[in-house]
């Protein structure tokens, strides 16, 4: 089962979009915080090689997956399968990144409010 989902702005470490669904409950700023900040230290030590995709806790994996300056997570059971996850994700972002296209080339925040509202209602 997915707890939560994140939908981060990877550079600046911003959470746009949480939805909880589950049990799990984390501060979207302290977790986006978190994981930008790991995101970047990742980076660091592997001179840009190296990408965190699964953060294994106790209970839970965390799922990472990155595409378009954005950063997707989601707190995902131990027993389901990560690549589903991973797939899931990233469709997520896909979807997420074709409707902000024509937003972000007009800098248009009425648009932007919309499409947000929107998307949590799906």
């Amino acid at each position: 089962m997915i707890h939560n989902v994140y939908l981060i702005k990877a550079n600046s470490g911003l959470c746009l979009f949480s939805r909880k669904y589950g049990g799990i409950d984390f501060n979207e700023d302290l977790i986006a915080g978190f994981l930008t900040a790991l995101k970047d230290f990742a980076t660091e030590v592997t001179g840009g090689e190296g990408v965190i995709k699964v953060l294994d806790m106790n209970a839970y994996n965390v799922c990472l997956a990155f595409r378009g300056g954005l950063m997707i997570s989601a707190a995902a059971d131990k027993t389901d399968d990560k690549n589903i996850a991973m797939s899931a994700m990233g469709e997520v972002l896909e979807k997420f990144l074709k409707l902000l296209e024509d937003i972000l080339c007009t800098s248009n925040m009425v648009i932007f409010l919309r499409l947000l509202w929107n998307f949590s209602n799906t």
